[in-house]
């Protein structure tokens, strides 16, 4: 199943606004980082140059470390 880079993009950024407003009603939970972090890698590949993707990479990898460390402050883990 192939996609346009076009359509990927525009999904992926009508799925980062709304885990956007999920953050914001439970920024303590880990789970909408992570499915944020996946479409931003997703987002990435519908990138038109290396530098794009190289950012979007770098937050999304922003966005793992976040989600670990919210979920390890969560559970109390050292």
């Amino acid at each position: 199943l192939s996609k346009s880079p076009e359509w990927r993009f525009q999904k992926a950024n009508e799925g980062i606004d709304f885990l956007k407003k999920a953050i914001a009603l439970s920024p303590q939970a880990p789970t909408p980082v992570i499915y944020a972090n996946l479409l931003l890698r997703e987002r990435s590949y519908a990138a038109a140059n290396d530098d794009f993707k190289r950012a979007e990479l770098n937050q999304a990898t922003s966005l793992v470390r976040l989600a670990l460390a919210m979920q390890k402050a969560a559970t109390g883990a050292a």
